[in-house]
């Protein structure tokens, strides 16, 4: 019996541009990520305005939650970073998916303390994107979840209802 070996395929090989390349394939090819994350997505859009950033998929979850995915073929970066952000309240999101070549590790504290302290409603995922081959096969995606959501979220529940108590004395300060 001959056993390959696995040889590492540069993303830019595959996909020369995130949001032309990357993005159709995913879009076409969704139901690769969702097995990684052990989620069940459905795409609906592609490169969805959110005044002047853009967003590279929107997706559908098992539970009908808007999911945003982000796409990096490269290190991480704070601008990525801001943009999923921004999608995601912009767009009422509860889930985001931050895809990148290479996590900072600066990058993966940010994502795992946003699990920590959001809702449990609302949940971020960080994942690395590598790919490889054995001998002359075709290329072969392989998703990574370095970040995702814990079971229990206690402490983002409370700090949104203190958030809301908050919000309701000003807005009575207010009037």
């Amino acid at each position: 019996m001959s056993i390959g070996k696995l040889e590492p395929v540069e993303l830019r090989e595959l996909w020369l541009h995130d949001e032309r390349d990357f993005s159709i394939w995913l879009r076409n090819n969704v139901a690769v990520l969702s097995e990684a994350l052990g989620l069940s997505l459905t795409a609906e859009e592609q490169d969805k305005s959110v005044g002047p950033f853009t967003v590279d998929l929107i997706a559908r979850d098992a539970d009908g939650d808007k999911v945003i995915i982000e796409s990096q073929l490269s290190l991480a970066d704070d601008d990525h970073l801001g943009k999923l952000l921004t999608c995601l309240v912009n767009l009422a999101s509860n889930v985001a998916i931050w895809i990148v070549k290479e996590a900072r590790l600066e990058h993966v504290r940010v994502v795992s303390w946003l699990n920590e302290i959001s809702p449990s409603n609302v949940t971020f995922y960080l994942v690395e994107l590598k790919a490889y081959r054995i001998a002359d096969s075709d290329p072969a995606p392989l998703f990574t979840a370095i970040v995702k959501p814990s079971e229990s979220n206690e402490v983002g529940d409370e700090r949104k209802k203190l958030a809301e108590i908050d919000l309701h004395r000003y807005v009575t300060e207010l009037y």
